[in-house]
């Protein structure tokens, strides 16, 4: 054998193999040879044998390197830990491989980078590192539609600089993005319960994000949980739980409900419930939950004050976004509380303060969102954010705390007011009556609905005037307060009562409402707190309505029965120059009255209420003096077809209004009666 150096090389007694280094060796017979490691090897070196180099892995995480080479006798041989001595000049082929979720980073010789295959010629340290393929921001799902195969997800954290982005290969700009700046991206003939990786980059054609996911299934219609693993209950729909189940997480949408029964237990990473300003999910949880439950709120618009609140405490460090980053408190986000000695509005302009921003520094109480309260969150998020606030789920209060100060400079419509929150994580149901707990709601178009509660969603705020220091106390069955708007009264006394509900509306069905209270006697000329509430309204979008009185704009008065003989002024505000509706509600609390008329000056209509709406055209702009509501009152013991329920209900079809010498009577059913209700003759 001639080596490529020209030295000749006779094979002797008790020799197996030669290597022959290009500077001329010696060579030593040998019957032995060391095995360590996987390895073989004969003791030649440049003086008394071979010569051998020491080749080492350094341990990698989150994968495996494998050194392949082919020893002495020809043979196939490898290692993936350790270190191991090696013939000079052998070839050696180095694979990194990485565990799943990761990607190889580098592979480095000696710290540097290596022809692969590669000749051994000195010892040698071997080093890799992998990184997980779900680097750079999370192209988050914020929805998902199964029957189209598509899911929307949110630019959060996308430069502005990297546009267009190329998402799965399909190419993104600006313009492709919805209002609140997400996309729709298509996952193809992939089910759900499938995973699905995206990849995005940027117009450089770098990755900037490379996730996978779990494709989700969405519950539209009200349905009992199945075998699946991510989940997205939409608006409307009731997800049931009704044996021991275990997911992954489940999103429960705003006006969505997640039901855990009696006696069942589910598991879950996370359950989300999501919320907007104006809408939550709920939990009715009558069963447990084994995992994290986390309320969520939903931001699309930019620099905007938005009324948030808690049913249980969170520390402001525990608040993370839904790429799983903690937002900067006072850097992009913040909250404000509000001091109840004024009326609650949204803080901006002179009203801002009302309100005392949390700066998450100096008392605890500074740094934990508390529990019932009332907040308003500040984003200055220009596109599609989630916030999420894990709560613990159990051990939940009944009750939440309301304060009243007393401040001579703002009167008592402004005294007392406390913007709270559910402790509850389901609605609260009440029937409505009058003079119970009346709360106000801040709506989308910055107008408040004012109502006595029907239903307390979770998690959404809402306004209250306190007549003293106490608690709101919800147990399920009635409300509790700390001076009941409603005195202790005999049964008789509750019939004289009397509740004119109205509502002003739009052609699209927006609404909006105002109250009036009437009893002989009970009611002052001045605000009563615990009975009338101001009116709370900001420049809306959409229709307002409320009474005009000595001390003030109403949501809800109580008057005397002869002021409303006389007349309460009804102003009306609209937007824009539209057609608008004015009705009253159908309660149990009219019993006392034969008319409700609605007199309009500017046309000199008058409309009757208990049998009529009101139709007329309304200009952009306060209506103050257009409207009157007058009430006639039944004459004690006087029989009439309204206090026939079944009368009532047939006539209500067939009342027609009769014009008979400038007066005004009501024919029902061939019967005719005049304005006070009292039945004049049956005609046949």
């Amino acid at each position: 054998l001639v080596n490529g150096s020209g030295y000749e090389i006779t094979k002797a007694t008790n020799f197996q193999k030669y290597v022959v280094d290009a500077s001329g060796i010696t060579i030593v017979p040998t019957t032995s040879h060391n095995t360590e490691n996987g390895c073989n090897y004969w003791n030649v070196n440049t003086t008394s044998g071979m010569l051998t180099h020491k080749a080492t892995i350094t341990a990698p995480t989150n994968g495996t390197i494998t050194i392949a080479y082919t020893d002495v006798n020809g043979a196939s041989q490898s290692f993936t830990s350790g270190s191991c001595d090696l013939a000079h000049r052998c070839i050696l082929t180095i694979t990194a491989t990485p565990t799943a979720g990761y990607r190889l980073a580098s592979l480095t010789v000696n710290g540097g980078t290596f022809d692969n295959p590669f000749i051994l010629t000195t010892d040698v340290t071997i080093a890799a590192t992998f990184e997980s393929t779900e680097t750079g921001f999370y192209a988050d799902i914020v929805d998902v539609d199964n029957s189209a195969k598509t899911l929307t997800l949110n630019t959060n954290g996308w430069a502005s600089s990297g546009w267009p982005y190329d998402v799965n290969d399909e190419t993104y700009t600006k313009e492709n993005r919805k209002s609140d700046r997400t996309i729709i991206l298509s996952y193809g003939d992939r089910t759900p319960g499938e995973t699905f990786s995206i990849t995005v980059k940027n117009k450089s054609n770098e990755v900037v994000s490379l996730h996978t996911y779990i494709i989700p299934t969405e519950i539209k219609t009200d349905a009992n949980l199945a075998e699946q693993q991510l989940l997205f209950v939409k608006s409307g729909a009731t997800l049931t739980v009704n044996t021991n189940k275990e997911v992954k997480n489940i999103y429960v949408d705003p006006d969505a409900k997640l039901v855990v029964n009696s006696g069942i237990t589910l598991k879950a990473d996370t359950v989300f419930l999501r919320t907007t300003p104006w809408a939550s999910a709920e939990l009715e949880l009558d069963g447990s939950i084994t995992g994290q439950v986390c309320y969520t709120r939903i931001i699309k618009k930019k620099d905007q004050y938005y009324q948030f609140g808690l049913p249980m405490d969170c520390p402001i460090a525990n608040v993370r976004l839904s790429d799983g980053s903690t937002p900067t408190y006072g850097n992009g986000w913040l909250l404000r509380s509000y001091s109840e000695s004024k009326r609650a509005t949204q803080g901006s302009g002179s009203n801002i303060d009302n309100w005392t921003t949390l700066t998450n520094e100096g008392a605890d109480a500074n740094k934990t969102i508390h529990g019932g309260v009332g907040y308003e969150m500040f984003s200055n998020s220009g596109y599609y954010r989630e916030y999420y606030f894990p709560i613990a789920h159990t051990g939940l209060s009944d009750r939440v705390a309301v304060t009243r100060t007393t401040d001579e400079t703002v009167g008592a419509s402004h005294e007392g007011w406390n913007i709270v929150v559910s402790p509850l994580l389901s609605t609260f149901n009440q029937d409505p009556a009058p003079e119970d707990l009346t709360v106000s709601w801040l709506q989308e178009d910055g107008s408040y609905q004012q109502l006595p509660v029907g239903e307390i969603k979770p998690a959404i705020p809402f306004s209250y005037q306190a007549s003293e220091t106490g608690y709101i106390i919800f147990d399920k069955s009635t409300v509790a307060m700390p001076a009941p708007r409603r005195q202790v009264k005999a049964a008789d006394e509750d019939k004289r009562i009397q509740w004119i509900h109205l509502d002003v509306a739009e052609a699209d069905g927006l609404t909006d409402q105002t109250s009036i209270y009437s009893h002989p006697t009970r009611y002052a000329e001045t605000y009563q707190t615990g009975i009338d509430v101001a009116k709370q309204s900001l420049t809306a979008s959409r229709a307002i309505l409320y009474t005009t009185h000595a001390y003030g704009d109403m949501a809800f008065a109580g008057v005397s029965d002869s002021l409303l003989e006389r007349g309460v002024a009804l102003t009306v505000y609209s937007p824009k120059t539209q057609e608008l509706t004015i009705s009253m509600r159908e309660n149990d609390w009219l019993n006392r009255m034969s008319a409700v008329w609605l007199i309009d000056h500017e046309t000199g209509m008058s409309t009757d209420l208990l049998w009529n709406d009101y139709t007329f055209d309304a200009l952009a702009g306060t209506m103050s003096g257009r409207f009157i509501i007058k009430g006639v009152f039944l004459a004690p013991g006087v029989a009439t077809g309204l206090q026939n329920d079944g009368m009532m209900n047939d006539g209500m079809m067939k009342a027609r209004k009769v014009i008979i010498d400038q007066k005004m009577y009501i024919q029902i059913n061939g019967r005719l009666y005049d304005a006070n209700g009292k039945l004049l003759k049956t005609e046949h």
